[in-house]
């Protein structure tokens, strides 16, 4: 089981437990092949909040046109993007609204990926259609259902 209140923690329900410092469990190891490589070209990972392993990449594109979104500060303390240097308590738009980067903790810019709600509670998924809307992360659903349309405006 994962531990909710530390998600880097993996534990198994035996005798031995007796809570996240037991035997029992373990630190989650999140090194998948090739992390290294990605790390040394500049990529940042990119985690769903609340979980300890990242579950995808952003890598700084060969023009580095992705600009700071706040006014950049004479703070010392940056993070680095390619050839982008970004202040601490700053973010960076990735062009991505699902997507959010900041430099938090530097030297390293923490990127986390939103979640997004399903459809409305309690209607038939089968006759609900995911719509996009532009520069939104998360899709409308529109449910069809004994002659009602029902929309879960999801943000």
């Amino acid at each position: 089981m994962i531990m909710k209140e530390n998600p880097c923690m993996q534990c198994i329900c035996d005798s031995s437990f007796k809570g996240p410092d037991s035997p029992s469990c373990r630190k989650l190891e999140c090194n998948f092949p090739g992390h290294g490589q990605r790390l040394k070209a500049g990529c940042i990972p990119v985690y769903f909040e609340g979980q300890c392993c990242y579950v995808d990449w952003h890598c700084p594109p060969p023009s580095d046109d992705e600009k700071p979104i706040t006014p950049q500060s004479e703070n010392p303390d940056t993070c680095q993007f390619g050839s982008l240097s970004i202040d601490r308590g700053d973010k960076l738009e990735l062009g991505d609204p699902c997507v959010t980067c900041s430099c938090s903790f530097p030297p390293d810019l923490t990127c986390v990926r939103k979640r997004c709600p399903g459809p409305p509670p309690n209607t038939d998924i089968t006759k609900c259609q995911q719509v996009p809307r532009e520069g939104q992360c998360c899709p409308e659903y529109i449910c069809r259902g004994e002659g009602q349309q029902n929309s879960n405006d999801a943000r």
